[in-house]
Formats: C-alpha cells, sequence, structure tokens
C-alpha cells in the first residue's frame, strides 16, 4: 500500500520500509475553497478550542496582508498538569513554531506554540494560550454540529470508524483494518472508506477519527492518492508520549 502524507502543504510518500520520494498536494492558498461547506461558525470560535477546526502555521500569506490558507485540522485535546495541550500531525509544523486557527475580525488567531515534536511517530504537542473543549466538530450534508468526546480508546479491527478533518468534514462508515506488530510499533493504524467514498483530502492531518462511542481513537495522519485508505497515530499512543491525559 502507497501512502502520503495529507497536509494540505509539500508531503512525503513512503512505504513501509520508509519514505521514498516528494508528493505534491495542492497549495496552502488552495486550501480555503473546502471551507464553504462548513458553516461559518466552525471557523470562528469565540470560546474554547474545539477539535476539526482548520490550523494554519502562519497568520497572513507573506507579502500579501491576506490570511493564509489552513493546512492541517486540530487535533487530540490533552492537559498536563494543569495546562492544556493539543496533539496533531508531526508535519503540521517544526518544533518552536506558532499555530493559528480560524479568523478574529479579519485576523488569525493564535492558539499557542509546538512545544514537543516526535523523533518516531507523527505527531507533535501544541502547548495551548486557549482554553480547550474535549469537544469535536462534526459536519454533514452541509450543516454543523458540536459533539462531546467521551475518551479514548483502542481501534479494534473490523469496526466502523468517523474521521473528522476541517477539509472533508465528518466521514463515517470507515472500516479499521487488520491491526499488526509492525504497525503498532511504526505508530499507525489505517482505515478504508466505503467504496466511492473519499476518507480524507489535504488539510485533514491532525484531524480526530472517533469511534462509534465518541471516543477519540487516532490522529489523522496520511492517506493514498484517492483518499480511500487513511492512516492514524493511535490516541493512546500519542498521550503516552508526552505523558499527557485526555480531556
Amino acid at each position: 500500500m502507497h501512502l502520503r502524507y495529507i497536509a494540505a502543504t509539500a508531503a512525503v510518500a513512503f512505504t513501509a520500509a520508509g519514505i521514498v520520494a516528494p508528493v505534491a498536494t495542492p497549495a496552502a492558498s488552495a486550501a480555503p475553497a473546502a471551507a464553504t461547506t462548513v458553516k461559518a461558525d466552525r471557523r470562528v470560535p469565540t470560546g474554547a478550542l474545539i477539535s476539526g477546526t482548520p490550523l494554519s502555521r502562519q497568520a497572513t500569506k507573506p507579502g500579501s496582508g491576506r490570511s493564509a490558507g489552513y493546512e492541517c485540522t486540530m487535533g487530540l485535546p490533552a492537559r498536563k498538569g494543569n495546562q492544556h495541550y493539543l496533539i496533531v500531525s508531526g508535519h503540521c509544523g517544526e518544533y518552536g513554531e506558532t499555530l493559528y486557527t480560524a479568523w478574529n475580525n479579519g485576523r488569525r488567531t493564535s492558539i499557542g506554540k509546538i512545544t514537543g515534536v516526535s523523533s518516531k511517530y507523527d505527531i507533535a504537542a501544541v502547548r495551548t494560550t486557549r482554553a480547550i473543549a474535549a469537544s469535536v466538530w462534526s459536519s454533514r450534508g452541509g450543516s454543523s454540529s458540536v459533539k462531546r468526546l467521551t475518551g479514548v480508546a483502542d481501534a479494534v479491527a473490523g469496526s466502523k470508524v468517523c474521521q473528522h478533518g476541517y477539509r472533508s468534514g465528518t466521514v463515517c462508515g470507515i472500516t479499521v483494518q487488520p491491526i499488526t506488530r509492525k504497525q503498532i510499533d511504526a505508530g499507525l493504524v489505517f482505515g478504508k472508506a466505503s467504496a466511492g467514498t473519499v476518507g480524507s483530502r489535504p488539510g485533514d492531518s491532525g484531524g480526530l477519527v472517533v469511534d462509534s462511542r465518541g471516543r477519540a481513537i487516532g490522529i489523522v495522519a496520511e492517506s493514498t492518492e484517492d483518499g480511500q485508505w487513511i492512516g492514524w497515530v493511535p490516541a493512546k499512543l500519542a498521550l503516552r508520549t508526552w505523558g499527557m491525559s485526555a480531556l
């Protein structure tokens, strides 16, 4: 199976043996186009941060004064002591970078800096400057609502799960594939969308994969070119990496 990263920027393709080649994905400036299918309230958070909201590495497009395109999706809400964090895909930013979301009076809102990047798994931890809700945007059929997260869990092979990315909205009916020891060691679990369904698109990286009981099971990292197969880093593994707990 040949997979690629799905941040809406330059990406990397790989096989199980390792990274093999760069893959072109849509430029960041093209990312907002899909946002027209999502209600404005999803893109303009005024209270606590909510998973599924779009993320950007830039407040404005260099030299333009205009908002930069979104590249990733807000991921797993977590805490360590009294500090809140968001765990997102590692390729959504670099250590020390500030991440932004939505618009606030025409400007991006900073959510915090990346304070941890795993050397083994495709995850990064963002120390947030705002409160986080243990919730995720659910967007289907042109409408959006906020769903409460009920915890974290391991993926179960054969079960059906939903992917919550800002580009794709909520995509359900994704079947968890057999889970091997090699995949667990690599920090990846795979799912396959139903025939004719696009399970993920560039920009969904960092978004949550949630089971039928509302539990977060993973953080989106990869997809095939047609978007039918997706890969995610297990949520429990991501939390253990930095000694965090779920909100």
